[in-house]
Parts: C-alpha cells; structure tokens; sequence
C-alpha cells in the first residue's frame, strides 16, 4: 500500500512537469506574437513617412510648375522688350532678365530637391519592400517553429507518457514482489560499541544483505511492509535498560530487575510490530545508559510478516 502511494506522488510530479513543459511552450508563442505585432508597428510607421514624404513631393510638384508658368510669362514678356529701342526699356530688360536668371536658379534647386525626394522615396519603398520581405520570412519561420514545437512537444509527452506507464507497470510489479517476499535473520553474540548493541554471529538469514549490519549493528530496511522485530538480552548488573529504535526514535524500552549479587545474570525481553519503509534504519540501544552484557545468550531476530 505504501508503493502505491508513493508512486500516486511520482506521478502527480510527472504531470507537474508535463504542466510546465505547456507553460513554457505558451511563453514562446506570447513572445512570438508578440516580436509579430511590432513588425506590424514598424511598417505603418514606414507607411506613414511614405505618405508624409509624398504630400511634400506633390506639394513641390505644384510649386515647381508655377514657376514654370511665370518663366513662360517672363520670357514672353522679354520677346516684346527686344524690339524696344529705348534705354529705358534695354534697362527693364536687364531687370527682366536677371529676374529670369534667379527663376532659374531656384527651379534648378526645386529641381534638384525634386530628385532628393524622388530618391528617398525609391530608399523608403526598398526600406518597406526589405521589411515585408523580413516580416514574410519571420511569419514563415514562426509558423514552421510553432508547427515544430507542436510536434516536438506532442513527441515529447508521448514518450514521457510511455516512460512513465512502464515505470508505474515496473513499480507495481516490484511492490506486489516485495509483498510476497521473505526476509527474516537471526543474529547473536552482543556486544556494545558506544551505545549501539551489534550482533556479531548471524545464526539465519533469508532474503537478506547484512554485510553492513554485521559491522554497524544497523538493519538497513530494503523491502517496504510490517517487520516482527524481538532481542532477548543477558545482562550481569541491576536495572540495565535496552530499547529498540527505528531510525532516531525508539519503539520498546525493556530493562532487566533489580537483583542481588547471588544472582548473576538476568534476561530482559522487548518485542515489537514495525512499518519499515526502504532504507529505515533498525537497531538496539542502551537507551544513554550503561550496561553489561552476555554475548553469547544475547540474540536480535527480525521478520518480514506482510
């Protein structure tokens, strides 16, 4: 029952990270859409300059053609002058003519701003022409990067989803194993280290590694389920307390009884009903007190019932 739940958690973090995976991917397609509206933003900037820069070409166009109309004026006027003999009217001429040298010279410079304009208007149409180009490319490759992200992605849980089934199958299979499973042992010959009582002889060991335990006194739990767990101690002094612990905390605390000095050695007993996850630690203890102990009479068994 245990496994199972654990594995319920497994795959509540899988989801999670599946969930994860679809947010991330909504961030791309924000920030995509969203680089997609500022192109969008760029060219009617670049329209808007366009038709800025054309009212100005139009409006130059006018001006232009009503200086022409005033030359056209001038010069007719200035054919009449010719026949005048006068020096009054060779003076008028001269006027005539310098006026016409200045409309010259400020049609050639609207001539000249004519070209400008024409030019730029060539640089903004190959501006917007560039960045339509840019904005198509960008669309297909956005396009193509969303339709690969979606498959990609639809790979990706798909094979997640299969990893995870297996795994689950793999679990499920390993926890009605581990149910099934015998492990039990028998160790004697006590001796304390610090406070710790290690069991240096194993009499039985079935479905069991205690190559650790032989050396540490610790059982290291490696299959999950309810352990029968007893230790029979023989101790020489009064009042000597021993206790069975799981990991830090102890579960049984047994003592031996006050006796006189003509009796030598006396049993205590401590019996107990543990849920062991994997890797709990099991061992006995002098509980923080001193004690004595006869090795040999002193044995620890531990059971796997269910």
């Amino acid at each position: 029952m245990i496994g199972l739940k654990q594995q319920m958690h497994s795959k509540t973090d899988n989801t999670t990270i599946i969930g994860n995976a679809i947010t991330d991917l909504k961030t791309q397609i924000t920030e995509l859409t969203r680089n997609n509206h500022k192109m969008n933003n760029t060219i009617a900037v670049l329209n808007h300059k366009h038709l800025t820069l054309q009212s100005a070409f139009n409006a130059q166009t006018i001006e232009l053609l009503a200086l022409q109309n005033r030359s056209y004026v001038l010069k007719d006027q200035l054919n009449r002058m010719q026949s005048l003999q006068s020096i009054h009217q060779l003076q008028d001429l001269q006027n005539i003519q310098s006026d016409i040298t200045t409309l010259k010279s400020k049609t050639d410079a609207l001539r000249s701003q004519e070209l400008a304009r024409q030019q730029d208007l060539v640089a903004m149409y190959n501006d917007i022409k560039t960045s339509k180009n840019e904005l198509d490319s960008f669309q297909m490759y956005t396009n193509q990067s969303l339709t690969d992200l979606h498959i990609n992605t639809e790979a990706s849980l798909e094979k997640l989803d299969q990893k995870f089934n297996m795994t689950l199958d793999s679990r499920l299979l390993q926890t009605v194993s581990n149910e099934g499973r015998k492990v039990a042992f028998t160790a004697c010959d006590a001796t304390i280290v610090g406070r710790i009582i290690q069991f240096t002889t194993i009499k039985t060991a079935v479905g069991v590694n205690l190559t650790s335990f032989e050396t540490t006194g610790l059982f290291t739990c490696e299959y999950a389920g309810l352990y029968h767990i007893s230790v029979s101690i023989m101790s020489r002094a009064s009042d000597d307390h021993f206790a069975i612990y799981k990991n830090e905390n102890y579960i049984v605390k047994t003592y031996t009884a006050m006796h006189d000095l003509h009796q030598l050695f006396h049993m205590s007993t401590g019996i107990a009903g543990i849920e062991l996850n994997v890797t709990d630690l099991v061992h006995v203890d002098t509980y923080g007190e001193l004690a004595s102990v006869f090795g040999a009479y002193s044995c620890l068994t531990i059971i796997k019932v269910h």
